[in-house]
């Protein structure tokens, strides 16, 4: 007989076992096993059912190594084997045409398969039987040895190895499926919003032209404005891998040219100066930060330049450690901040988003209006 030391050594680094190619694991695992102690058949099987059933998951004969498999045995027509191999034990059986414990199996297995004697190893994961593996020795009876038994308890641990890690690469490729069908869904999403979001945008447009003076267009161009920004976010995670997280200079670069398109500053040259540093931001904090953005930036082109012809708005973006600062400041007169504050729907909206994402925000008139906002990413 083979040295059976280096035959389980051989078996511990099969990279069938390793790599979860479940059905040629099996077939190295029981055919080695069947030289390894010459007998002529191994199969290796599975309770299925509540352990109403076990499944055969595997077939070696030494004469016909194509065999297939045999089909499933269950508990109502073998009570008594049933209840001998959920007893945990290895259960042997060295003359199966003799042993009453094989009684059951004599007709409908063992006589037409000519299976002299029986070794049935059961098969644990983490405790728990879930199986066995058969050794049937043909022909003759058959005397299993102390060696062989503990041989055959290697062999049973070597294929629970082989069904874990079976099951590990079906989750895995079940969680990969989820995470593929999640993706698909939340992009879905993000792409319907956008363009529901599109649609009310266009609504408002078809509004506003009603509107009977230029006051109370511009206010149906502000309510665009804001569903537009958040529509460009949906965008973005629309096209985006992550659906939590921004690239923040991307979104705001998106905004700013949508406000200069979309504010009609007649005939004036109005310049947006843009030091935008590569922030991302969670969404949660992206689109209140892009709101607020949008109310100031609206608020300088419409009050920071009515005498002027030309002007400046400049944006910094900075990230400083797990803090983000951002300044909005213009070149115009300025103003007080405290009286335009008190009726203003604009600032309400915006003292509304500072109290969402916790930030901070301060102004002062320094050269026109500046702004400067501090938030903890």
């Amino acid at each position: 007989m083979p040295e059976l030391f280096n035959i389980v050594e051989h078996l511990s680094k099969s990279r069938k076992i390793r790599d979860g190619k479940f059905n040629e694991a099996i077939f190295e695992i029981i055919s080695t096993a069947s030289a390894a102690i010459k007998t002529q058949r191994v199969n290796a099987w599975i309770f299925v059912n509540n352990f109403s059933e076990i499944k055969c998951i595997g077939n070696y004969d030494l004469l016909n190594p194509s065999l297939e498999l045999s089909p499933n045995l269950t508990q109502k027509d073998l009570p008594n084997y049933f209840k001998l191999l959920t007893s945990r034990e290895i259960v042997i059986t060295n003359d199966t045409f003799k042993n009453k414990q094989a009684a059951e199996l004599l007709d409908i297995y063992l006589k037409p398969l000519d299976v002299h004697s029986l070794m049935d190893i059961p098969i644990h994961i983490g405790g728990e039987l879930v199986g066995l593996v058969c050794f049937e020795n043909t022909k003759t009876a058959r005397n299993w040895t102390e060696r062989e038994q503990k041989f055959g308890l290697v062999i049973a641990q070597m294929i629970s190895l082989a069904i874990e890690t079976d099951a590990k690469q079906k989750a895995k490729l079940e969680l990969e499926k989820a995470l593929t069908e999640q993706k698909i869904l939340l992009q879905e999403v993000n792409h319907r919003v956008k363009n529901n979001l599109a649609i009310i945008s266009s609504l408002i447009n078809m509004q506003s032209e009603k509107a009977q003076d230029e006051y109370h267009k511009f206010l149906f161009q502000e309510t665009r404005n804001r569903l537009m920004s958040i529509a460009a976010v949906h965008e973005l995670l629309y096209q985006s891998k992550s659906y939590s997280q921004v690239n923040f200079k991307k979104y705001l670069n998106l905004i700013l040219d949508n406000l200069i398109d979309s504010i009609d500053i007649k005939n004036k040259e109005i310049e947006i100066e843009r030091e935008i540093k590569d922030v991302t931001l969670n969404v949660s904090i992206a689109i209140p930060l892009a709101l607020i953005i949008n109310e100031l930036v609206t608020n300088s082109f419409k009050h920071a330049f009515k005498k002027k012809k030309s002007g400046t708005i400049k944006l910094s973006l900075v990230e400083k450690g797990e803090f983000v600062k951002l300044i909005v400041a213009d070149n115009g007169p300025g103003f007080d901040h405290k009286k335009i504050k008190t009726n203003s729907v604009g600032f309400e909206i915006i003292d509304s988003l500072i109290e969402q994402i916790n930030a901070t925000i301060s102004h002062k008139n320094e050269n026109g209006s500046f702004y400067e906002i501090t938030f903890k990413k």
